[in-house]
């Protein structure tokens, strides 16, 4: 997982699928506290259900409160420059998402935008059982990021 990680190019990091209750978080958990222990800013967003009828909905943490945008693009510009001002843009900066087949497609084209336009790495979980959102799928079909099947 460290080598899919690092700033080496290639995939700009990995998902990890599997059925509920496998130990994707946990592994997750455990690669993102080896890389924070080495140094790496790393911002957690969990995917909710209820946050998946809200664009961004589990990105709202990042964005502050007098943010307003007035198009979906300028939201997604605005929402990645907050997760690049809270990385400090002087070490390497992970995001790591739980429940990612749970993100809102606006959420899913945040983390596209992150991995092609920014310094930014991914480590994801997401559950197997049903048929993960297009966008979530583009990711790895465009070698964005590796697919770990648990």
């Amino acid at each position: 997982m460290a080598r899919l990680l690092s700033l080496d190019g290639g995939a700009r990091g990995a998902v990890l699928f599997g059925e509920a209750g496998v130990g994707k978080t946990r592994l997750v958990a455990e690669a993102v506290a080896a890389l924070e222990a080495g140094g790496t800013a790393v911002e957690w967003v969990r995917a909710t259900e209820a946050a998946r009828e809200i664009p961004l909905g589990s990105f709202a943490h990042v964005l502050d409160r007098g943010d307003d945008a007035h198009h979906t693009d300028d939201l997604l510009h605005l929402a990645l420059s907050r997760l690049q001002a809270r990385a400090g843009g002087e070490r390497p900066f992970v995001l790591a998402i739980d429940d990612a087949h749970l993100l809102d497609p606006v959420s899913i084209a945040l983390v596209h935008l992150a991995v092609t336009q920014s310094p930014i790495r991914v480590v994801m979980s997401a559950r197997t059982g049903r048929p993960p959102p297009d966008g979530l799928v583009a990711l790895w079909k465009d070698e964005l990021v590796e697919r770990i099947d648990v």
